[in-house]
């Protein structure tokens, strides 16, 4: 009896290298996400300090012009955590999208492998 070959052996194989390749690039994009979060947490922590500091320099009595400054410090650190937000929300598209990459490209694999069963 002849052993049987499955013809599509090299096929599955690119589907599995190509899945891989897919959930690299998932791992790449979560990082991405995480470093974001990470950064708009510490943006907001040091929006708060800032806040805290204001209120002890208005409390203690200081010049308008050490206000000012803070009060520019203060907006700077508001736009920047405006945009690490705007960030955030494109990476979490760009998420969405490659886990439906990941999905499709995990059916391929299993397809191939239920015909490699029978």
């Amino acid at each position: 009896m002849k052993k049987f070959v499955f013809t599509l052996e090299r096929m599955l194989a690119y589907q599995e290298q190509n899945l891989e390749k897919e959930k690299g690039i998932l791992a790449r994009i979560t990082a991405e996400r995480d470093k974001l979060e990470e950064d708009r947490r510490d943006k907001e922590l040091r929006i708060r300090h800032i806040q805290e500091d204001i209120g002890q320099r208005q409390i203690q009595g200081t010049t308008v012009f050490i206000l000012k400054g803070c009060y520019s410090v203060l907006e700077g650190a508001r736009i920047r955590l405006e945009e690490i937000e705007t960030e955030l929300a494109r990476t979490q598209a760009r998420m969405e999208k490659q886990r439906h990459v990941v999905t499709e490209a995990s059916q391929e694999v299993k397809k191939l492998e239920k015909l490699k069963e029978k």
